[in-house]
């Protein structure tokens, strides 16, 4: 499906026999941007970095059937049984536009806008996220689309009122996702003690909740059944009771002893996940640390053979990566790397370490055109990791330079200084570019080489 470009943003093909005109959502016709919407309510920006790629035509193709998917299987595991209004809107975007990140980085951000027929929600999905794998369609819709419907059948006061571990809980079960942030807590505490991140439910909530938050919800289903959580979900969302006693009139105890039971269930979840590899992996980072990397090498390598789905895995198949480029070893970095990104996108918070290191381990080979490739990719795909996106821009300019392409070098390395002005590399790019744009030297009569008399110095 190729997506037109007469229009900032690209019109789906329609799946549904609902039909909404087109004026009664769009808001925001101005500014390059034209909201098209018809039986879907999906906006798809279609001056996107990716428009014209495979990768984003495919996306386009399964946004429609994935929408419809997506209500199906909600309304299945919620038992809510909604019925898709279209005032939902889909709108996939870039989250890096013109040096700016939409949302403070976010993957995704649902938001609440009046349209010429009344109040509606968007949720804005971030393409460089599902391009680079970060975040896969299909769990993040159903993570997004959870929270929009509870949203669509209550009063927004209501719906705010619903603790954030109901919320996030409910979507990251909902989507999935569960496995994924709990290692991302184990990440958080590989050396140290990871259940020093298991608050109570009634402590204030923080991104590093989100994996117990799931949980929580794991123990109502596997405890007490998939109906009693339908149940739960009706009594919270349909009739309007508080989430405490919502659990109470689902599993038939006293909240206190569900919370409790629930979190010991928590832990123990974790624990089990920690416990895959979990020692080996602090060995074979110990050899890592000394610099004895052929046997940090053999060590990682049974990790991720042992245990190729643990966060132990995750990290051991990075840190191959990096023992082999500390080895001078740059074929095997890049190919460990890339596996890293391959089999870990989503799960592992080092993906986008990976990718630098697979454009490094080029230019390490003086592979100048492969590294700038890689550099190039980085930038377009993890706007989001600041801490390195300068190094990015550099050794692109460096390597743009290289290879004479001097405009193209000189016009990254701006881009680096506008964009990073305190950055030890935006200052080293400004003095490369000093080079570039000074004049070439023209020797003068003081500059010129002095030669004695004939036959003088011969």
């Amino acid at each position: 499906m190729k997506i037109p470009k007469t229009a900032a943003w690209a019109l789906i093909a329609a799946w549904a026999a609902v039909s909404i005109p087109l004026a009664t959502l769009a808001e925001d016709n101005t500014a390059g941007y034209i909201a098209r919407l018809l039986e879907h309510a999906v906006e798809l920006q279609s001056d996107s970095k990716y428009a014209g790629t495979e990768w984003f035509d495919d996306l386009a193709a399964r946004i429609p059937a994935l929408r419809k998917k997506t209500v199906e299987d909600l309304n299945r595991m919620m038992g809510l049984a909604y019925v898709d209004k279209y005032t939902i809107v889909l709108r996939f975007e870039d989250q890096n536009e013109d040096g700016a990140r939409k949302f403070n980085g976010l993957q995704a951000q649902r938001v609440t806008a009046t349209g010429p027929q009344g109040e509606f929600q968007r949720i804005h999905l971030f393409l460089e996220y599902l391009k680079n794998g970060q975040a896969d369609p299909a769990e993040k819709l159903l993570h997004e689309m959870s929270h929009a419907i509870m949203r669509e059948l209550m009063p927004q006061d209501a719906y705010l009122r619903i603790p954030q571990w109901v919320r996030e809980g409910t979507a990251v079960y909902m989507a999935g996702q569960e496995d994924d942030r709990v290692q991302h807590i184990l990440g958080l505490k590989a050396e140290d003690n990871p259940f020093s991140l298991i608050q109570d439910l009634k402590a204030k909530h923080a991104s590093n909740d989100y994996a117990r938050d799931s949980l929580v919800f794991h123990y109502l289903v596997e405890r007490f059944g998939p109906d009693k959580y339908r149940l739960f979900m009706k009594k919270l969302v349909i009739d309007r009771m508080p989430a405490e006693k919502a659990i109470e009139a689902a599993v038939d105890k006293p909240f206190d002893e569900f919370r409790n039971d629930a979190l010991a269930f928590a832990v123990g979840k974790i624990k089990a996940f920690a416990d895959k590899g979990d020692t080996a992996y602090k060995e074979a980072f110990q050899y890592y640390r000394l610099s004895l990397f052929d046997r940090a090498i053999s060590a990682f390598a049974e990790i991720i053979d042992a245990h190729p789905e643990s966060y132990a895995a995750a990290a051991s198949s990075y840190y191959l990566g990096k023992c082999y480029f500390y080895k001078r070893e740059y074929d095997k970095a890049a190919a460990a790397f890339l596996g890293h990104i391959v089999v870990y996108s989503g799960k592992s918070g080092l993906v986008d370490d990976a990718k630098w290191y697979v454009g490094m381990s080029k230019y390490q080979k003086n592979d100048l055109k492969g590294c700038a490739q890689e550099m190039s990719e980085f930038i377009r795909d993890y706007p989001y990791s600041a801490s390195v996106l300068p190094k990015a821009y550099y050794y692109l300019g460096d390597c743009q330079m290289k290879l004479g392409l001097n405009d193209e070098a000189r016009r990254t390395f701006k881009r680096l200084a506008e964009s990073y002005p305190g950055d030890e590399y935006a200052k080293k790019a400004l003095e490369r570019s000093a080079g570039l744009d000074a004049p070439p030297e023209v020797p003068g009569p003081d500059k010129e080489e002095r030669k004695g008399p004939p036959g003088e110095g011969d």
